[in-house]
C-alpha cells in the first residue's frame, strides 16, 4: 500500500502444497503491490533444494453497500476505444436476477450475468474490438426487487480515429454551433438521439437515485489461488 501498511495474505510451509484461494479485506481504498516469496530450508542436506511458487487468478472485487444499478466506464476523451475498460455494479436488486450490459443503437452484448443472494453484481467488462465512428450508448439493465425494470446508461462518442470523443453519465454530446460571420445571426445546432425517448434510461424511482460512486465501498477483498511445491535436484 501506499502508507507501507502491511497485509499479509498467505503464509505456508512444507514439501509441497495443494492450490489454496485466500481472501483477504483490504483495510481502506490505495495502491497495494504484491510481494511473494518462494524460499527453502534444505533438510534433506543437498537432496532438495529451491522452490517454486505459482500464483494465478489474482481479483481485487469490492464491498457492495448501496443499491442501485451503475454503469461506469474506465476512460476519457482520447483513450484507444477498442477494449476500454467499463466497470458494472449492482447493489440491493432482485436476488439471482438476470443482468445485462449492452453497446447500442444496433445492440451488442458486453455481459450477462445474475445477481448473487442479496441482489449483488460487480463485473469488469470492455467494449468491442471494433466499435464504428460515431454516438453510442453504454446500457446495463437489472431487476429492482419488485420485479421493476432498472437500468444506467452512459454516452461516448467514438471519432474516425477510434479514439474517445466524448464520454458522460448526463447525456450525449451535444454539437457546438459554428461561428457565425461576423454581422451575421448565429443559427441554433439542435441536438441529435436526445429527447423523451431516451429520459427513461436513467434510475427508474427515488429509491434507485443517488447510486454514484456510494454503491461501491473503498474497500474490498482480494483473492488468489497459489501452489508452493519444493524443486528437485
Amino acid at each position: 500500500m501506499n502508507t507501507c501498511e502491511q497485509v499479509e495474505v498467505l503464509d505456508a510451509t512444507g514439501y509441497e502444497s495443494p492450490w489454496q484461494t485466500v481472501s483477504v479485506q483490504l483495510p481502506r481504498a490505495g495502491t497495494y503491490r504484491f510481494v511473494f516469496v518462494a524460499g527453502t530450508y534444505d533438510q534433506s542436506w543437498g537432496g532438495a533444494a529451491g522452490a517454486r511458487l505459482y500464483v494465478d487468478n489474482i481479483r481485487a472485487t469490492p464491498t457492495i453497500t448501496g443499491t442501485g444499478i451503475q454503469v461506469e466506464p474506465l476512460f476519457g476523451t482520447g483513450d484507444t476505444v477498442a477494449s476500454a475498460p467499463v466497470q458494472l455494479t449492482g447493489g440491493g436488486l432482485k436476488p439471482n436476477s438476470p443482468w445485462i450490459a449492452e453497446l447500442h443503437s444496433t445492440p451488442v452484448t458486453l455481459a450477462t450475468g445474475v445477481t448473487d443472494s442479496s441482489g449483488n453484481f460487480w463485473l469488469l467488462s470492455n467494449l468491442p474490438a471494433s466499435v464504428e465512428p460515431g454516438k453510442h450508448r453504454i446500457i446495463l439493465s437489472g431487476t429492482a426487487p419488485d420485479g421493476s425494470a432498472v437500468s444506467s446508461t452512459a454516452w461516448i462518442t467514438v471519432t474516425a480515429a477510434g479514439t474517445v470523443g466524448y464520454v458522460s453519465l448526463a447525456g450525449e454530446e451535444i454539437p457546438v454551433a459554428p461561428t457565425a460571420p461576423a454581422g451575421a445571426a448565429a443559427q441554433p445546432v439542435a441536438a441529435t438521439g436526445t429527447g423523451p425517448a431516451l429520459a427513461n434510461t436513467g434510475f427508474e424511482a427515488a429509491p434507485w437515485l443517488g447510486v454514484g460512486a456510494a454503491l461501491v465501498a473503498a474497500g474490498g477483498a482480494v483473492l488468489l489461488g497459489v501452489r508452493r511445491r519444493t524443486a528437485q535436484r
